[in-house]
């Protein structure tokens, strides 16, 4: 469990914390609190744990051995757990959430509309 920024109590799931967006945010349960890690903040731990991969698969490539690979592997995902657990929680509230959702969904449909007009 992750410390909820509004009552800070451990009440957030790992997993609700995952998934966790400004549109989608996580709520805690002991004081129902919503919260959200920064989309700028997910984004950069997947392309460096991305990167890394990457990084790993070519020097496996270059020495032709598997280790490097399982090695890029293991410490890629450990990379990405513990900074997916560091992280911390942005306190929302409900007003401030419809509205990301009221905007988001207007993307979306703007975004339906554009890439039909291509197809």
């Amino acid at each position: 469990m992750h410390t909820c920024p509004h009552c800070q109590q451990p009440g957030v799931g790992i997993v609700m914390k995952w998934l966790s967006s400004p549109s989608n945010p996580a709520k805690c349960q002991r004081c129902n609190g919503l919260s959200y890690v920064a989309a700028s903040r997910a984004s950069d731990i997947l392309l460096l744990a991305t990167l890394w991969l990457i990084v790993s698969g070519l020097t496996a490539a270059l020495v032709s051995a598997a280790w490097p690979l399982i090695c890029g592997i293991l410490s890629g995902i450990a990379y990405y757990s513990w900074h997916w657990y560091r992280t911390e929680l942005i306190a929302t509230d409900p007003e401030t959430t419809a509205k990301t959702q009221v905007r988001h969904t207007i993307l979306n449909v703007l975004a339906l509309l554009f890439s039909s007009l291509w197809s």
